[in-house]
């Protein structure tokens, strides 16, 4: 609704459709020019017509109708997507709270419109960037509303049952953040409860696809591959004596994707070991040899699981100079390949 002035009065009158188009294509049109004048001109020459297009987009949709048209909008433009360019600015802009704030308000108006909430579907790496960075705002800012505002995004987002999301944030560490909001105080004490939620829902989750069972299929396959147990605290803690059955197979698996990565590192070697030290190989470990080269990400995986039973488990250093993982792994710390 918007106020005209008459000789009657002051009246409210609703927009048109063809008006809230209007408007919405001027906001989209200001916010590309300055997108492409950013890199060209000072910094604060677009702040002041920045926070303008923002507050006026952030007012407008508020409203159901102006969502679906802008939405309309958004599917068939050519040019970089409003949103595309929301998360530009919110990038450059990240120590403006307000701003910050209206930017990120914007974006969980439009998470509302289901059709819009799958362009948020983790596909590619570069849809990682958009979480990424809302998370690193998350962690640290102190501005109550920008934290408030960021968890109803994630959890407008997490009901909109993406798996690919879910496991996006699960792997960029935000039950950990949320964590750590539990042990603060807010004023807002609509945060905690926001904080709570979005806590099951991610907890839920990790539930459905954390058994332990399928990790050591993974391990098995020597096909690791992010999926959310690797980062979570919950299933290390809850599944770390398990990794004792058949004196610790799966570590000895683990420590034999670091064998592989070493057969390829031709600088690995015993020389700089302690006399009574020696790298493993695949019949120390008496594990199947594995015969094809395996991905940077494995092998990193690998490292990452390798370090988490450490942090777990009470003996974990004990039992890594065991099998030689501790040795191994300084080895291609010192000799670093392409893995």
């Amino acid at each position: 609704m918007y106020k005209v002035a008459s000789d009657e009065g002051v009246k409210e009158m609703k927009p048109t459709e063809a008006h809230i188009r209007y408007v919405l294509t001027e906001i989209e049109s200001l916010m590309l020019k300055l997108r492409k004048a950013f890199d060209s001109t000072n910094k604060r020459e677009t702040l002041l017509p920045l926070r303008m297009a923002v507050h006026l987009m952030m007012q407008m949709l508020s409203d159901e109708e102006p969502r679906r048209i802008y939405y309309e909008i958004h599917a068939r433009a050519k040019e970089p997507k409003n949103f595309e360019q929301l998360i530009y600015f919110l990038d450059r802009y990240d120590s403006d709270m307000q701003l910050t704030y209206e930017m990120i308000y914007c974006i969980w108006l439009l998470s509302f419109n289901k059709r819009f909430a799958q362009l948020f579907y983790v596909d590619k790496v570069s849809d990682m960037k958009t979480f990424s960075l809302l998370h690193f705002i998350l962690k640290n800012t102190n501005t109550e509303k920008v934290i408030r505002i960021t968890i109803s995004l994630f959890r407008n987002l997490v009901t909109s049952e993406s798996a690919k999301l879910l496991t996006c944030l699960v792997r960029l560490g935000v039950p950990k953040t949320l964590d750590n909001f539990a042990h603060g105080s807010f004023q807002d004490e609509d945060i905690m409860t926001e904080v709570n939620k979005l806590v099951e829902e991610l907890e839920e989750y990790i539930e459905q696809i954390s058994s332990f069972d399928e990790y050591r299929q993974e391990v098995v396959s020597n096909r690791l591959c992010w999926t959310p147990v690797h980062k979570s605290e919950k299933f290390w803690r809850e599944n770390i004596k398990k990794f004792a059955e058949g004196d610790y197979i799966l570590i000895r698996m683990l420590t034999a994707m670091l064998v592989a990565a070493a057969a390829d590192a031709a600088d690995v070697s015993e020389e700089a070991l302690p006399e009574d030290a020696s790298l493993p190989t695949m019949e120390s470990l008496n594990v199947p040899e594995i015969t094809t080269t395996l991905d940077p990400t494995v092998i990193g995986i690998a490292c990452h699981d390798i370090g988490q039973f450490v942090s777990f488990h009470p003996r974990g250093k004990k039992i890594l100079e065991k099998f030689g993982t501790k040795f191994l792994i300084y080895q291609l710390m010192e000799h670093p390949s392409d893995t």
